[in-house]
This record gives C-alpha cells, structure tokens and sequence, in this order.
C-alpha cells in the first residue's frame, strides 16, 4: 500500500492519540514523499522550535527522523490543480505520480475534494482520508 502524510498529521503525532497511531501504522507501509514536502518538514522544525516545549520537540524531530529515514522519495510528473490552498498541490501531484493508494491528511482543502475531481485528474485510486479514517480502513 503506497502512503503519502501531510505535514500535519506529523506535527500532529508528536501530541498522540489517533494522529500517532495513524503516523505508526503508516510506517509499517510503503510511505512516500517529494522533495517538496521535505524542504516544508524541514522548515517547520524552525517554526516549532519557537512555540513547542522542548520534550514535543525532541518528539518531532525523532518522529520526523523515522519519517524520513524509511520514506520512498519520489517526484512528480506533473502539476495537479485541485485543491482551494494551492500548497496543499503537490501532496496530490506526489499522490499521482507514484499511484498512492492513501493521502492521510487533517486538512479540509484536501479532505474536501470530491471522487469525481479525482477521477477527471487521474487519481481514482486515491482514498483522501483523516488519521481516523486510514486506521479504520487499514486495519486487519
């Protein structure tokens, strides 16, 4: 199963619950990301040193040291437009490129995009999911 998680829902791990079981079920998977993505991981590590406790930090960045140490790295073809935050444009580009089966994501610009938006963009097979519904519709 081929697997690509926002950034939030990495960010989101490093506070538990659903996000973080959903951050260890994905690595038992083939995960991916884009040199895109990466650039905004590392990134962010700065912007949280600056309003996180220094326990969570250490926490993001093992959780993003495990992330990238068992990643795929993958680049797109193409652009895809489908989404209001057109950030959020490469996460789908990668989701393409590579035949994802999952987009794990808490983002309501991703999560609200239709079956049909997919289909005309060649993404039929991709399931953009919560943390919440990837456990629920990985498990067993």
């Amino acid at each position: 199963m081929k697997v690509v998680l926002d950034a939030n829902v990495l960010v989101s791990a490093v506070f538990g619950g659903v996000p973080r079981r959903a951050f260890d079920r994905a690595l038992r998977e083939e995960l991916w990301i884009s040199a895109d993505t990466e650039a905004e991981l590392l990134e962010l590590t700065d912007k949280l040193s600056r309003i996180m406790k220094s326990a969570e930090l250490l926490e993001w960045k093992a959780n993003l040291g495990s992330f990238l140490a068992s990643v795929h790295r993958g680049s797109a073809r193409e652009q895809v437009v489908l989404s209001r935050d057109r950030d959020d444009d490469p996460y789908l580009a990668l989701a393409k490129a590579i035949g994802a089966d999952f987009l794990v994501t808490g983002d309501k610009d991703l999560l609200s995009i239709r079956r049909d938006q997919l289909d005309r963009a060649s993404l039929g097979r991709l399931r953009i999911v919560t943390p919440r519904q990837f456990l629920d519709q990985t498990s067993g």
